[in-house]
């Protein structure tokens, strides 16, 4: 192990070294677009006909960048700006503009199905985090801001689009204000990128190049900005909730209950961001639906709750800090963004146990070279305290046609008490390049026996070794088949005592068409000695116990970039966990209507060692667009004998009053007779 941890220093001295060097970008690195300030700005109605767009640079150099070969449809895109607010539009030219994709109407749905196009901002010019701003040939938005953020359109700020259809093809307009993004006072530059999704071909068109690892350095560079200075106002928000449900003496003799909370946000200067809650409403979230296939440890799943969500991307790795394991709270506050070239993040909860969770987090990154992080968590309450501390690095070499990462990471953990006081160290390797080239990956941990984070996400404990896989992949320009891949990895942990904690390898290969139809075949084998009864699912297991499981699998999916029509069916089976192992799964969509959607997925698991465990997961989900902003939705999950119906009617205006009518608990076991009405309304802003 010694050696692995002596190889893996070496890359990461390497790259060091050439971190410390001026990296060479070829091609368009450096290349500038010039900023105009606009006299009179475009009315965003999807028609190029306003005078302004004669004064906006252009570019139209875009490429498909996993190819690295020029897009086979014109695209031009215009930018500028005013006081308040980013002008951006697009001119799609396609050869045959019948087959313009444009389904998806719920604003902030999926759209990869769709043609859109999009500008991309990286708006610290660190070469870092990007915020996007996508719209489609129907003029639904997207967007998603860097280090996260809420749901509620106010919340995060609105910005208007439009598109149109013409002879020749499409075009789009788009106002994004200044407002919705960080940057530094007095900064003058930010990157920019535009892309065009052209669902057709199955390709993702970009200019710059930015090549196949989608390179943010490679970003054009908007130079001469005067940024306006963000107003330092609150905004406040309130919901309230009335719940009707079942008589329960003793909890709730009339069967009835009002809660009201309230949100604040405040924007200290256009880098830092205070946001506040009081008695969120988190029930009422939903959550994702977890699948009941086998796992010899827990399975990460990601946390859909708006307050955990805003500045997510500035706290706490998740190791140290998963939000998942903190229940329903009472209050909570967290202060984010960057001072200088620092970036911070403050959390502080209180949950309904009277358990608090303190978390933070500073670090610093060199643009794209290479960066640090420290976080901190606490978990206090009167019955234990645990408190668990990282510190982790990362240097980085970024090339068009190529990228290095080496990252490291030293974890404390310190429970009050005898024992949970332990220790995580972590070295990690990786390349990623375009197609006909390799890619692969290589990792180290060594995690103590008596590491604990209470708040954190680590599954397993009392391991030492690491792993590796390499991958190749090649794409086509012509040619039913779009590209085909082959993956290999291999692992292999001990015991801090010396023993087999586990150890395997896998293959796997895939191709797939410019329809997004395709399918993939994979193998693995591997060894493994039993955890404790109580961390793993199912009875009978005691350490010691050696498991060899052999899988086979196959998966096949169809219509990949249709948005309702899509599918897929996968199995695996052999053996695992010391017994006979089938796991089937089918997912299918359904446009019964242009306003009516269904979709199915069926789960299928067996293993014969643990018949106790769940056999069969049913999930069928529908929903009805009755406006833009107006819809209903259902969601029937049948699991384990039990079945779960929750339906909503949901309104969710750019401005205004949101309104929520909810049957059921979308979270629950089962069916909760539960009726509920939730509104949401701006208070102050």
């Amino acid at each position: 192990m010694r050696l692995i941890f002596g190889v893996f220093l070496f890359m990461f001295l390497s790259l060091l070294a050439h971190a410390t060097e001026q990296v060479e970008h070829p091609d368009k690195f450096g290349a500038v677009i010039p900023a105009v300030l606009l006299s009179n700005p475009p009315v965003i109605d999807g028609e190029l006909d306003d005078g302004c767009w004669k004064e906006a640079p252009s570019v139209n150099d875009f490429y498909d960048t996993s190819k690295c070969i020029p897009a086979n449809e014109p695209t031009t895109a215009w930018i500028a700006y005013d006081g308040r607010n980013i002008y951006v539009a697009f001119k799609c030219v396609d050869s045959k503009p019948e087959t313009i994709r444009r389904q998806q109407r719920k604003r902030g749905g999926d759209i990869w199905g769709d043609d859109f196009v999009g500008v991309d901002f990286d708006s610290y010019h660190e070469h870092g985090g990007v915020s996007w701003f996508d719209v489609t040939a129907r003029g639904t938005q997207t967007e998603n801001i860097a280090g996260g953020t809420g749901t509620k359109i106010e919340w995060i700020g609105d910005w208007q689009a439009a598109a149109k259809l013409q002879a020749d093809g499409w075009t789009a307009e788009m106002a994004i204000p200044f407002s919705m993004l960080k940057y530094h006072t007095n900064q003058t530059v930010m990157g920019v990128a535009f892309v065009r999704r052209h669902p057709r071909s199955g390709e993702m068109w970009v200019d710059p190049n930015v090549g196949p690892t989608f390179n943010v350095s490679l970003f054009y560079d908007w130079t001469g900005l005067r940024l306006p200075k963000i107003g330092q106002r609150p905004f406040i928000m309130g919901y309230s909730l009335a719940e009707k449900t079942p008589k329960e003496a003793g909890k709730n003799p009339k069967g009835r209950a009002f809660q009201a909370g309230l949100d604040v946000k405040y924007r200290f200067t256009s880098d830092l961001i205070g946001v506040g809650t009081v008695y969120p409403d988190f029930k009422n979230v939903e959550q994702q639906v977890e699948s009941i296939d086998f796992s010899y440890a827990s399975v990460w799943y990601p946390d859909r709750r708006p307050f955990f969500q805003e500045g997510s991307g500035y706290m706490a790795a998740d190791s140290l800090f998963y939000s998942r394991n903190v229940g329903e709270i009472d209050a909570g506050a967290k202060f984010f963004g960057k001072a200088g070239s620092f970036k911070l993040g403050v959390l502080d909860v209180l949950d309904i146990e009277e358990i608090n969770h303190l978390v933070g987090k500073l670090g610093q990154s060199f643009t794209d070279k290479g960066g640090w992080d420290v976080d901190f968590v606490s978990r206090a309450n009167d019955a234990e305290d645990n408190h668990t501390a990282r510190l982790s690095g990362w240097l980085a070499k970024r090339g068009k046609k190529r990228s290095y990462d080496c990252n490291f990471g030293l974890a404390r953990s310190q429970t009050e008490g005898i024992g949970g006081d332990g220790s995580i160290k972590t070295v990690s390797f990786s390349t990623d390049g375009g197609p006909r080239t390799i890619s692969a990956s290589a990792k180290y941990e060594d995690i103590g026996k008596e590491y604990n984070t209470l708040d954190g996400f680590v599954p397993e404990v009392d391991k030492v070794g690491g792993g590796a896989n390499i991958e190749y992949h090649d794409e086509f320009e012509k040619g039913t088949i779009q590209g085909w891949n082959i993956r290999l990895n291999g692992n292999r942990y001990e015991h801090h005592d010396g023993g087999l904690f586990y150890q395997g390898v896998s293959v796997s290969a895939g191709a797939w068409t410019k329809g997004e139809t395709g399918c993939n075949l994979s193998f693995s084998a591997s060894d493994r000695l039993a955890l404790d009864p109580e961390l793993v699912e199912g009875e009978g297991m005691s350490r010691g116990e050696k498991f060899s499981d052999k899988t086979f699998g196959l998966g096949i999916y169809w219509l990949g970039s249709d948005l309702y029509r899509s599918g897929g069916f996968s199995s695996t089976v052999g053996r695992r966990a010391g017994g006979d192992y089938v796991y089937t799964n089918l997912s299918q969509g359904f446009d019964i209507t242009d306003d009516w959607t269904c979709r199915l997925n069926v789960e299928y698991m067996r293993l014969s060692s643990q018949p106790e465990l769940p056999r069969w997961q049913i999930v069928f989900s529908t929903n009805y667009t009755i406006t833009d902003e107006r819809g209903l939705g259902t969601r029937i999950i049948a699991r384990g004998g039990n079945t779960n119906v929750n339906l909503m009617f949901r309104q969710a205006v750019r401005r205004g009053m949101d309104v929520f009518f909810i049957y059921g608990n979308p979270n629950a076991e089962k069916t909760e007779h539960r009726f509920a009405l939730k509104i949401v309304l701006p208070l102050y802003r």
